[in-house]
């Protein structure tokens, strides 16, 4: 409805990916989509942003109602419309909604009356239809209840009614009910030992024997429920088997039962404490790329992760967004006369890691993993070092695979790094990419109008340092011969190095058309803008850049080398040539450029593979099991 003020949907997700998307196709006309994710592992988050969400990771901390409260605090329209994961708003429903808003008469909120599906079947009785919900609400004037479940919401002023059903999609599976009962008891007796409920005595008599019974005839009886056949026996029937288990778990809560409470997301054991080190206090490369992509996967039931970082940047601002608490410890380059400073630092780790409990530290460089692996040995925290260099450092690597208890190479060009060492326990974990992030869509014009990029003609990306061992100065040799083949040609040159001024300075003279950037954090957007990636390393341990360009269904050209060959299948994902041969790799650039069905092809199988092997949660679950093989072992 053209004119009407504009909406805010927000959600609070954990694991919805089964779902979620039916929930977002439903709200896809409203000016904004937020949701408050508790670092789900199955990808839920990467599903929301597909959408156009803003996704805000956040672990639960004190119930449902302050969630909701956190996730209401970034809307920034004039209207809120709440939802669940399950919840999906009909077209009659969304017309309403639009009418509401534009014309509220006095009211400030909305509620509407929501038809939920158990089973399979959409329940009309048992007291659960038409269930008015209030979800529609003026933001500033409404608030949800701080109840750690069953929260509601509390709005200042008049409430409206709308007709249309709101479709609650609540339980496919028994199994699936049986789950939510017993996590919803563990809250609903929490706040009953919150409001001094009674447990023995004639109140305890009552909800044991009374009550649940009392339930089934009300529901099943008086309301109704033998007209929703079987599906409203069972219904029933489990509606009094959760007072009964309120009851029990308050008896658990009290100590009237000697049985241990199950675990709760309040009394469940809090998961071990893996300590992250980054080696850079800014984004640098694909490594601190890397490990923020993890962090942002790591299951959070699962450990606990911190990290620390050099200094104050954009490394320890994209942790913090993450939900990872951050300690900036200074690493001083080990040298003979920064033995002050290097004993100041090992001291703070040390203390650090005492005092976070930490049971495991995750070094992303050598430099971080010395530090950690020299405090360990004092506070007995295994060290895992992350490798993502296939050079050899022949000052720290002698010493590092003595430290390590578990060495994570990049890929095999990096695990051979060790083969001098044949006892050091090496395990290769490629990188991952966050598919959501890397979806193909249409280039947006306004970034390559405000980019300097032409309207039209084919663009060849390199995004990475501007150094040497990465072969830009390749790229611009091989440029200048692409050029005669595809006129048209424009490279687009992102990242930062020192080669910057001097290959700007050649292009120019060369006649090559190229834009350089410089260091950018939109590379998906970037990628987008691209008819094809060279990446003319001279080395590379594994080549980051490759992955997320498959992702984006970018066609690859890449030198053979390192790591590169296990990322990349020449002729099936992407075309390899030979490391520093400028014709060669202007013939594949132009093969790509010029043969669309063969590089269509191309596309289609290295967007398969990189679903299959490079998925950022196949990623962090490898990571997982190397963690949980370390813990084991160290906990013997």
């Amino acid at each position: 409805m053209s004119g009407r003020p504009g909406i805010s949907v927000v959600l609070i997700t954990r694991n919805e990916a089964t779902r979620i998307r039916t929930c977002l196709d439903s709200v896809r006309w409203a000016e904004e989509i937020v949701v408050v994710d508790q670092h789900s592992g199955d990808g839920t988050a990467a599903i929301c942003r597909e959408y156009g969400a803003r996704v805000i990771a956040r672990e639960m901390r004190a119930g449902f109602g302050e969630q909701k409260n956190f996730a209401l605090a970034q809307a920034t329209q004039p209207w809120v419309l709440s939802l669940d994961a399950d919840e999906e708003v009909t077209e009659p429903l969304r017309r309403e909604i639009e009418a509401a808003v534009a014309a509220p008469a006095g009211c400030v909120g909305f509620s509407m009356p929501r038809l939920t599906s158990y089973l399979g079947r959409f329940i009309r009785h048992c007291g659960w239809y038409p269930g008015a919900v209030l979800r529609l609400f003026e933001r500033g004037c409404g608030r949800f209840t701080d109840a750690l479940v069953h929260e509601g919401v509390e709005v200042d002023g008049p409430v409206g009614e709308l007709r249309s059903d709101l479709l609650h999609r609540s339980y496919d599976s028994l199994a699936d009910h049986v789950r939510k009962l017993l996590l919803y008891t563990a809250y609903d007796a929490r706040m009953l030992q919150q409001r001094g409920e009674p447990v023995s005595g004639l109140a305890g008599a009552w909800r044991l024997a009374v009550k649940p019974p009392a339930v089934f005839v009300r529901k099943y009886v008086l309301q109704r429920g033998f007209r929703d056949g079987w599906h409203g026996f069972v219904l029933s029937a489990m509606s009094a088997l959760v007072v009964l288990v309120n009851h029990v778990r308050l008896a658990e809560l009290t100590g009237r039962l000697p049985v241990t409470p199950p675990p709760t997301p309040w009394l469940e054991p809090e998961p071990p404490t893996v300590l992250l080190m980054a080696n850079f206090a800014d984004l640098v490369g694909g490594g601190e790329e890397s490990l923020l992509a993890l962090a942002a996967r790591l299951d959070r039931h699962r450990v606990r992760p911190i990290a620390t970082v050099p200094a104050e940047g954009e490394m320890a601002d994209r942790l913090r967004a993450l939900g990872v608490p951050v300690t900036v410890l200074p690493l001083p380059r080990l040298r003979p006369w920064s033995a002050a400073a290097i004993g100041f630092t090992l001291k703070r780790l040390n203390r650090l890691l005492v005092a976070e409990r930490v049971a495991l530290v995750h070094a992303h460089g050598g430099r971080g993993a010395v530090y950690a692996g020299l405090v360990g040995r004092n506070t007995g925290t295994p060290l895992v070092w992350h490798a993502r260099i296939a050079d050899p450092d022949r000052w720290l690597d002698p010493l590092l695979v003595r430290l390590a208890h578990t060495i994570i190479a990049n890929s095999g060009a990096t695990a051979c790094r060790f083969r001098r060492w044949p006892r050091a326990r090496v395990t290769v974990v490629p990188n991952g990419v966050d598919l959501g992030r890397f979806t193909p869509r249409p280039a947006d014009p306004e970034l390559r109008r405000t980019l300097g990029l032409p309207a039209t003609g084919p663009v060849v990306g390199y995004v990475g340092r501007l150094e040497r061992g990465k072969g830009p100065d390749v790229l611009l040799a091989a440029a200048e011969l692409l050029a005669l083949k595809v006129p048209s040609v424009t490279l687009l040159v992102v990242g930062d190095g020192p080669l910057r001024l001097p290959l700007a300075a050649r292009a120019a003279s060369a006649g090559v058309r190229a834009v350089f950037t410089g260091q950018r954090g939109d590379i998906p957007a970037l990628l987008r803008l691209c008819d094809s990636v060279a990446v003319p390393s001279r080395q590379e341990a594994f080549g980051r850049i490759i992955i997320e360009a498959m992702a984006a269904r970018v066609p690859v050209v890449a030198s053979a080398v390192g790591g590169i060959p296990e990322v990349c299948a020449d002729r099936f994902t992407g075309l390899l040539v030979p490391p520093e041969d400028p014709d060669a790799l202007a013939a594949a650039l132009a093969a790509t450029l010029t043969d669309a069905t063969a590089s269509t092809s191309r596309v289609r199988a290295a967007a398969a593979d990189v679903a299959t092997r490079f998925d950022i949660r196949v990623h962090a679950a490898r990571v997982h099991a190397v963690y949980d093989g370390v813990l084991q072992e160290t906990r013997r």
